[in-house]
């Protein structure tokens, strides 16, 4: 995923970093760690969960819209038994490994997190933080995408192949997903599907992108012109670069 012009990182992940610094990392080995108990801030006013029937169903969780395209990445058939999230695997792991796990970790996070938007939540329209896996757990797509990286790391995958991407889709707005590197290309775990695919086959106009080496460090992702105007919650000017993201991602 290629990046251009250096712009702010999304407000919530730099809130974020300033609550957890151990949320945005990258460390030199993994250690498995329980969810840190959520402390959130004085101004973040609790309000009864609600998810919205236009992206969430009845049970909370987002709806997987079908889609338009290939996984370019096929995923492995489910395993009989549960899945342990944090399963021990030697290093160093070999790609067809790397994707396996990628799978294996995007399946599961996305059955084990009812997902909800924080403006139901906190009240609030942006705040990242680590949604949990298992009962309880709850967030929506930035929550969704840290917890997949924090998992990720605990097992064995390599912390500076993973990053974060935020794009764009008319009908859900702006959208965060955690992007991992791997020898086939940079490939996308989505909290909207079950399916690892390469970035430039998401349906997505990208906006902005981590950076692997510096992770305060955010960027616009080059690309062809997108016929995106006019946009509904986002809006990118093509003569300049600049990129505008004022809205919630979903």
């Amino acid at each position: 995923m290629p990046s251009g012009m250096i712009v702010d990182a999304p407000q919530g992940y730099v809130e974020m970093c300033q609550r957890d610094a151990t949320l945005c990392a990258t460390p030199t080995a993994a250690t498995p760690t329980e969810p840190p108990a959520q402390v959130l801030p004085a101004s973040v006013a609790m309000a009864p969960a609600a998810p919205e029937a236009s992206v969430f169903g009845p049970d909370g969780r987002a709806q997987l819209t079908p889609i338009s395209w290939t996984p370019a990445v096929t995923p492995p058939s489910p395993p009989a038994a549960p899945m342990s999230a944090h399963a021990d695997l030697a290093a160093p792991m070999t790609d067809p490994a790397k994707l396996e796990m990628l799978n294996r970790v995007n399946r599961f996070v996305n059955g084990a997190v009812a997902q909800r938007r924080d403006i139901n939540v906190y009240g609030v329209e942006e705040y990242w933080r680590r949604s949990g896996a298992g009962l309880g757990a709850s967030g929506d797509c930035k929550d969704i995408a840290v917890e997949k990286r924090l998992e990720l790391i605990q097992q064995g995958f390599p912390p500076a192949d993973l990053f974060y991407a935020i794009g764009f889709r008319e009908d859900i707005g702006l959208h965060a997903v955690l992007i991992a590197r791997t020898e086939a290309g940079d490939v996308v775990l989505d909290s909207r599907t079950p399916y690892v695919v390469s970035w430039s086959d998401a349906p997505y106009i990208w906006v902005k992108r981590q950076s692997r080496e510096d992770p305060q460090v955010w960027a616009l992702v080059n690309g062809p012109p997108q016929p995106v105007a006019p946009l509904r919650v986002a809006a990118l000017d093509l003569n300049t670069g600049a990129a505008i993201a004022a809205a919630q991602t979903h």
